[in-house]
């Protein structure tokens, strides 16, 4: 009897490609040249949400008059 695949599941949130260390690295070294010093735990914080909430949290700790966009 021959077994057939009916789903395949591709995972490349970091298996592969690790972009999450490059995009941390750009945000945190731009946030600081702009004078918002943006500490990783911040940033780590925010990983893994959606555009409103990364908003929000890097207002909440940067103040209203960071550049976010």
């Amino acid at each position: 009897m021959a077994v057939t695949n009916q789903a395949v599941i591709f995972d490349m949130d970091g298996l592969l490609l690790d972009s999450e260390r490059p995009y941390r690295d750009a945000w945190i070294t731009t946030s600081r040249r702009k004078g918002f010093p943006l500490l990783e735990s911040i940033y780590s914080h925010a990983v893994g949400r959606d555009d409103r909430d990364t908003r929000e949290i890097f207002r909440t700790h940067l103040g209203d008059a960071f550049p976010y966009d």
